[in-house]
């Protein structure tokens, strides 16, 4: 993304709005980025966006806990990273489409 004023240029890296989108997923919880569980330093390659006349395309590979229900946490990932990058960024996002990977077994609590 790249505008322009009186002051002179702005350019957003897609790079960086895959690291947004990153975070919004680090506050849902039971999703777990493929990143994470590939053992990447760059969590950010689970997820990639287009931009294409300032919309926003993304698309977002995680895994998820086997205790939730998984279309409620989709909507959760496509709400919470939409809104993300609309608000850091000022562009709008058309798509957030999530693709769930795999399925993580989360230990009991300790008592």
């Amino acid at each position: 993304m790249e505008k322009e004023n009186s002051l002179g240029q702005v350019r957003i890296a897609d790079e960086v709005i895959e690291i947004i989108a990153e975070l919004a997923l680090n506050d849902i919880s039971g999703i777990y980025s493929t990143a994470k569980n590939k053992g990447r330093k760059n969590q950010a390659k689970s997820i990639e966006v287009k931009v294409v006349d300032e919309q926003v395309t993304a698309d977002i590979e995680v895994f998820v806990s086997m205790n939730v229900k998984i279309p409620v946490v989709a909507e959760k990932v496509q709400t919470k990273v939409k809104a993300a990058i609309e608000n850091m960024t000022g562009m709008q996002v058309s798509e957030v489409n999530v693709k769930i990977v795999g399925l993580i077994k989360e230990d009991a609590p300790e008592e």
